[in-house]
This record gives structure tokens, C-alpha cells and sequence, in this order.
């Protein structure tokens, strides 16, 4: 992703417009090629030499913002490691206690002073090595001194793709909210999105209607607290928005840079927009299908239980009054045909977390069971609503407290459909007035 410093975008009429690169232009492929061609050998090279040619294309371009923008994306797929035959702070500890035992030293010596090369020769023969390994040790942790130790590779066109997703996402950084709206979202797709929300710990409410989905999210800066994480979640949730058909997006953001600094703007896109060709739907590339280590920790704990109750992926979507939806995390099966829904609440504000949790007790499903993390904030609101099946937890989800109170508030799966449906907005509105 790239950082503020390297956003290549103006404001005008209010209107964030970043500088896409079109990978269709040769001059965009040339330079996309040359960057890529740097780091063609890098494996084993100091990052101070790979630096260097860089530096270089910097200077001929006449857009170095460009070519560090495609730099950055390139060492984000690089691994690098301190190569060194002893360990540096050794190296360091001996050099600098022989050179004060020596002192005064300067290279070469002469007029009353310790040549360095001596120093260093005595020291290498100590420490069983040569001057030039010892040499190479002395600051090999530092960063230009790293080496490369993998790198991904990446085609010219990928880096010229993967440019304008980032570009995108760092807009999206400076976000008070954001709006997306979806269409033509088979159930498939809808439930990939929403946990694609949850999975990345979003605050967010949606409304769906038929095959369309929005949802409004608050962005990092409607924040008091871990702004700067909570807008990398958000940016890190666009390559799941952009693998649906259709979508757009709105965000109200603070612009950062230049004599717009502090300008309230808005960021548009949609599928139209060029962030990357569009990735048909693969579950494995879904952020949201993914589950944290608290979740994964959770479904070991129930294999490990002896227990009739078994742990299901949550596959319904239920409608919230038409306010907001629900797309419970997990679903808990008893042979006998009970059935309870878990949905797992982590960090929100206190005024969101209220709205969402007024709108579980009046429009949830029979059988829901809310965990909540106690470091998340909500504890006052969850007290207060005295949300039944109600569970709060630190650090670890307890299979055991789940079952119990599966035990408690679980119902039968018709029993389930048939509240969904006498809570549903619309059907009630179709309903004819008795007499």
C-alpha cells in the first residue's frame, strides 16, 4: 500500500481525482518494466545498492513520485535478513572495546595514533574471522546494509494494476465514512462481503434490498483511538469490493497534502474505475472467509469437546427491519434439530454498538447468541439492553460457554424461518388489515 507521502492525487470542486497510471501507455509499461527489472537479481543484494538504481531512475523520470510509488509496491513483496558472519552487536561490542583500549585511532595511523587497521585485523583474528567479514558485520543490521533474502515477483502490468489499487487506498486512509452500494449480489456474494466486513473489524450497518446491498462504514478519522489501524483495515477491504460485478463507492475524506490540506472532500469509485482488472469470485481470495486466530482457537476447542453440538459456518442472512442486516459468524446444530446462531461483536463505538444491539433484541432470529470481546467498548451498552444469550469474552471464545448457552436460547430450524419471516418489514406491510 502506499504511504500519504506518496499519493499522487488533486482536489478540485471538492472532489478527490487521483493521477491513475493507464498500463495500456507505453510510457507507463516502460517505466513499470524498468522498476521491475531492478529487482529482477535482488535476491542476496544490500538494499542500499538496489536503493541506488532506483535513485537513478528517479533522477531521469520526470515523475519520481511515480517511480517511488512503484518501488514501495515492489519492496512490499520483499523479504530481507541481516547476512553477517558474526552476530553485529558482537562485531561492534569488540571493535569499539579494542579501538578505546587504542586510542587515539585513525586510518593509516601515524603522529601518535593507532592505525584502524590494526585494530580491526587484531579484532578479526580474535573473533576467527577476516577484516572483510568483519567489516561487512559491523552495521549489517542496519537497513540499507540488509539484504534480500525472497522477493515476489511481479510482471510489469501486475505493478501498473497493483499501483491504482493502492492509490485508492491510501485516499480511502483519510475516510470519515463510507458508502457502498452493491447490485446484482447473488446471497453467495453478499454473505463474502459481509464477512468481509466483519473480518476485518469494521463499523458498519447495511440495508439489503432484493439483490442490492449498501452499507455506510465509518472511516478511521470518525475515531478517537488506533485510527491508523482501523484505516488499513478499511483500505484492506477494497480488493473485496472490487471482485463484484457491479458496486459503487462514496467516502467523505479529510484531504492531507498540499494547499488543500484539512479540505473536507469526497472519493468516488466503482466498477468502472481502473484500481486493478476485476478477479472473478474464488472463496479462497474472500478476506472474509478467513477467521481470526480467536475464531480458529474456537473451532479447535469444539473438536476437542464431547459434545453433541457441532460448529457450523453461519450461511443465513437476516434482515433487521430493513435497517441493517445480520450474517450470524457460526451456527450451532444439535442433532435433535435445535439450532442457535452465534455473532461475534469486537471493537465499536458506544453510539453504533447501541443501534446495532436495539435492532438484534427487536428483529434477531430465535436462538442468537451474541459474544461480545470486553476490550471492545460495548460493554455498558450490552448491560443495559440486557441482550439475552449475551456472552462476553477476553482474549479466548469458550466453546463450553457458547454451548451452555445454546442450551439456553436455541430453537428448531422452522421455528427460526418462521420468525424471520414474521419479522420481515415487507412481508408484514403486504399484510391485509383485519377487521
Amino acid at each position: 500500500m502506499l504511504t500519504a507521502d506518496l499519493v499522487r492525487a488533486t482536489v478540485r470542486k471538492e472532489m478527490v481525482l487521483p493521477r491513475w497510471v493507464d498500463p495500456t501507455k507505453e510510457p507507463v509499461m516502460t517505466l513499470a518494466e524498468r522498476v521491475v527489472g531492478v529487482f529482477a537479481d535482488a535476491v542476496g543484494r544490500q538494499v542500499a545498492s538496489i536503493r541506488e538504481a532506483l535513485a537513478d531512475i528517479e533522477a531521469e523520470h520526470p515523475e519520481p513520485l511515480l517511480v517511488k510509488g512503484f518501488a514501495k509496491l515492489v519492496w512490499d513483496g520483499a523479504e530481507l535478513a541481516t547476512v553477517a558472519a558474526i552476530t553485529p552487536t558482537d562485531a561492534r561490542r569488540a571493535v569499539f572495546a579494542a579501538a578505546r583500549a587504542a586510542w587515539p585511532v585513525r586510518p593509516g595511523g601515524g603522529e601518535g595514533f593507532t592505525a584502524r587497521e590494526t585494530v580491526m585485523a587484531e579484532v578479526a583474528g580474535t573473533l576467527g574471522v577476516t577484516v572483510a567479514e568483519l567489516e561487512a558485520s559491523l552495521f549489517a543490521d542496519r537497513g540499507e546494509e540488509q539484504r534480500v533474502t525472497s522477493i515476489k515477483p511481479l510482471a510489469a502490468v501486475e505493478l501498473a494494476n497493483k499501483y491504482n489499487m493502492a492509490l485508492a487506498q491510501a485516499c480511502l486512509l483519510r475516510a470519515r465514512e463510507a458508502r457502498i452500494e452493491f447490485k446484482s449480489l447473488d446471497n453467495k456474494r453478499l454473505r463474502a462481503i459481509l464477512r468481509a466486513v466483519k473480518f476485518h473489524r469494521l463499523i458498519a450497518r447495511a440495508t439489503h434490498d432484493g439483490d442490492t446491498l449498501r452499507l455506510w462504514m465509518d472511516g478511521p478519522l470518525s475515531l478517537h483511538h488506533q485510527t491508523g489501524r482501523y484505516g488499513l483495515q478499511l483500505a484492506q477491504m477494497l480488493p473485496a469490493i472490487a471482485r463484484t460485478e457491479s458496486w459503487s463507492l462514496e467516502a467523505d475524506v479529510v484531504w492531507h497534502r498540499g494547499a488543500k490540506k484539512g479540505v473536507p472532500a469526497v472519493f468516488r469509485l466503482s466498477q468502472d474505475s481502473p484500481i486493478g482488472e476485476r478477479v472473478a469470485h474464488d472463496p479462497r481470495r474472500d478476506a472474509g472467509v478467513w477467521r481470526s486466530p480467536e475464531e480458529q482457537l474456537l473451532r479447535q476447542a469444539m473438536e476437542t469437546l464431547k459434545t453433541p453440538w457441532t460448529l457450523e459456518e453461519g450461511l443465513e442472512v437476516f434482515d433487521l427491519g430493513g435497517r441493517d442486516v445480520l450474517t450470524p459468524d457460526f451456527r450451532l446444530v444439535h442433532p435433535d434439530g435445535r439450532q442457535a446462531f452465534v455473532e461475534i461483536i469486537w471493537t465499536w463505538r458506544q453510539r453504533n454498538v447501541e443501534q446495532r444491539l436495539a435492532l438484534l433484541k427487536t428483529y434477531a432470529p430465535p436462538g442468537l447468541i451474541v459474544a461480545w470481546a470486553r476490550r471492545g467498548g460495548v460493554e455498558g451498552a450490552i448491560a443495559e439492553l440486557d441482550i439475552e444469550g449475551s456472552y462476553g469474552f477476553k482474549g479466548v471464545i469458550s466453546a463450553k460457554e457458547l454451548i451452555r448457552r445454546a442450551e439456553l436460547v436455541a430453537v428448531t430450524g422452522a421455528t427460526t424461518a418462521k420468525a424471520a419471516k414474521d419479522r420481515d418489514p415487507k412481508r408484514r406491510s403486504r399484510k391485509k388489515p383485519t377487521d
